[in-house]
């Protein structure tokens, strides 16, 4: 192989492609008793580089006693659809293993079921049985007594069988349970159904979900708090507004039918406090009810160790001299 062939051969591909073909190395090759070799780069080919695939078949004959036959095929498409198909797959397996630590592989027609542990370190990083038989044992020692007939529709072979009946292509369930215990412990699965050809192949990923279900729980104990905190209010006060100061936005709960014509549909927490001064302050409190009422100023003062602020205030007076 000339080095004047070589400057169609991608540079980064050059030192492999020549220690394959080179005539020492086929000469090797050939005495070796190889029938064929193979290698995938990057050729100018058409005016630009593309990937190709150059084999090299060697023959025996009785005149010349050993050649080679070397083939060059365009494989550019084909190779770069499995280099983004590699890709994708790695890019997947990363996500799989940052989001999820378990994955279960079932085969419905043996019931042999695969556990894989996707996080490094953790047990044995793979184990292999019957399927339905770990499932009974998860349902005796793991599984929580108020989960138990659901664990049993999602997980056991012969649901899973008959889910799998009607699959067309894809599906994926998603199932959350409680492992027993003083401490509760929330797990995920993903069960998802892939139509291989004629075979439907079902893998289950489990994740521990118990931090998010605790946020959850906090979450919504917080909301009805400040429910109750606005149902209270409401009882005491003429008017009663729920402010978002990440957003600057409120929302009224209870207000006089005035000041609701006046605001309107208004959201923004800020405008509608200078629209409320405006109208129903008295001008010589206007300006310290905005600076009072400032959107940072009250973020920086209230906290949950300073749950409250009070500002008076004296009310405009309409045209009648009352109170507005």
């Amino acid at each position: 192989m000339s080095s004047e062939g070589n400057q169609y051969i991608a540079p980064e591909d050059q030192k492999e492609f020549w220690n394959q073909y080179s005539l020492e190395a086929m000469r090797l090759a050939w005495k070796n008793g190889e029938k064929k070799r193979t290698f995938v780069c990057r050729g100018f080919l058409h005016g630009e580089w593309r990937y190709i695939s150059v084999s090299a078949y060697f023959k025996k004959s009785k005149i010349q006693g050993g050649y080679a036959i070397l083939a060059f095929q365009d494989v550019d498409e084909q190779t770069k659809r499995e280099k983004e198909r590699t890709q994708n797959d790695r890019r997947m397996a990363a996500i799989i293993k940052s989001r999820y630590s378990t994955l279960n592989t079932v085969d419905l027609e043996t019931g042999i079921g695969e556990r894989i542990w996707l996080r490094e370190g953790e047990r044995n990083s793979r184990r292999e049985g019957k399927y339905d038989e770990s499932i009974w044992r998860a349902l005796k020692l793991v599984v929580a007594d108020a989960d138990k007939e659901s664990f049993q529709q999602a997980f056991l072979l012969e649901n899973l069988r008959k889910k799998a009946k009607d699959i067309q292509d894809y599906k994926e369930e998603i199932y959350q349970y409680r492992h027993k215990g003083d401490a509760v412990r929330w797990i995920e699965a993903h069960i998802l159904y892939i139509r291989q050809g004629k075979k439907i192949v079902v893998n289950i990923l489990g994740r521990d979900i118990t931090a998010e279900k605790q946020a959850e729980e906090q979450a919504r104990r917080d909301s009805m708090e400040k429910i109750s905190i606005i149902n209270s209010l409401s009882s005491m006060f003429f008017a009663t507004y729920y402010i978002d100061f990440e957003n600057d936005s409120f929302r009224p709960v209870t207000q006089k039918a005035e000041v609701g014509s006046v605001l309107g549909d208004e959201r923004n927490y800020t405008q509608a406090a200078r629209m409320y001064a405006e109208k129903f302050i008295h001008p010589d409190d206007r300006e310290e009810y905005l600076e009072h009422m400032d959107h940072q100023r009250l973020m920086d003062a209230l906290s949950r160790e300073h749950p409250l602020t009070a500002f008076e205030y004296r009310m405009a007076l309409d045209a009648s001299g009352r109170k507005a």
